[in-house]
């Protein structure tokens, strides 16, 4: 933004008398610290380097208040002969001041509007920044979601391939639901859906299995025993069970090491 210059008309302030009162009582107290700084320096000998560079700052800004007050010295004298001479009750002279406020003040109301528009333009691109920068954290956050999985389905195949994980995703039955039901032992005991990626169920024993199994729809459901032989004294008491109620089941025999149900499901 530019700087506006001032017009060159007369001008009378009464301030001036108190700004050079003022610059006078500047100058007397920086004569003070100087007379101060001038005892220090013969008391102190081991800073008379510091007092002499402090004695050289304040002696430059006496010499500046000096010349300010010169100025404004200069200054009231024009205001004066200004005021003696009768030139403020001139009404051209008023006309002409009148007139250059006015060009001042519509000046000033262009840059204030100019400023604004900036201001306006700063925000919206502002926003649009924000806009851009919530779309690339969306995209990063699903990037990452999306490296989750497939870290978690690479174990999973790793697993696969290693031969420590089986897979049931299909069954034969004319059941609308396969239940499975993994046997480590009479006491870790899982199940869950067949193809279903939700988190298996973990059982206690054989009568809350029994409890659970009895809890699924009886007509839509057949149940898929997975025996180690760490479990295999729960498959008599299981079968006389599903046999009691109807329930179709079948069976099937598994290393100890191998897992089917995870915190993941069955569905790989």
């Amino acid at each position: 933004m530019g700087r506006r210059r001032r017009s060159g008309g007369p001008t009378f302030s009464l301030f001036a008398f108190q700004d050079i009162i003022t610059c006078v009582m500047g100058i007397m107290l920086l004569l003070t610290l100087m007379l101060a700084v001038e005892l220090s320096a013969t008391e102190v000998t081991s800073s008379q380097s510091a007092a002499e560079d402090s004695l050289q700052t304040l002696e430059t800004e006496s010499a500046e208040l000096l010349t300010a007050i010169a100025t404004l010295e200069q200054q009231l004298a024009t205001q004066t002969e200004t005021l003696r001479s009768g030139a403020l009750l001139n009404p051209e002279l008023l006309e002409h001041s009148h007139r250059v406020a006015i060009r001042e003040a519509a000046t000033s109301q262009e840059e204030a509007q100019r400023t604004e528009s900036l201001a306006r333009t700063s925000q919206q691109t502002l926003n649009g920044i924000r806009q851009q920068f919530t779309g690339l954290q969306a995209i990063l956050e699903e990037t990452q979601s999306l490296e989750s999985q497939l870290a978690a389905r690479q174990q999973e195949l790793d697993q696969l391939n290693s031969g420590s994980k089986l897979v049931y995703n299909r069954h034969s039955s004319s059941t609308k639901f396969c239940w499975i039901i993994e046997l480590d032992s009479p006491t870790q005991i899982r199940a869950g859906l067949m193809g279903d990626a939700s988190a298996c169920t973990k059982l206690q024993d054989v009568a809350t299995t029994i409890d659970w199994i009895a809890n699924k729809p009886a007509q839509d459901s057949s149940v898929m025993l997975l025996v180690k032989p760490g479990g295999a004294a729960c498959l008599k008491e299981l079968s006389a069970e599903f046999r009691r109620r109807e329930i179709p089941y079948g069976f099937d025999l598994l290393p100890q090491d191998t897992t089917v149900l995870t915190a993941a499901g069955s569905k790989e």
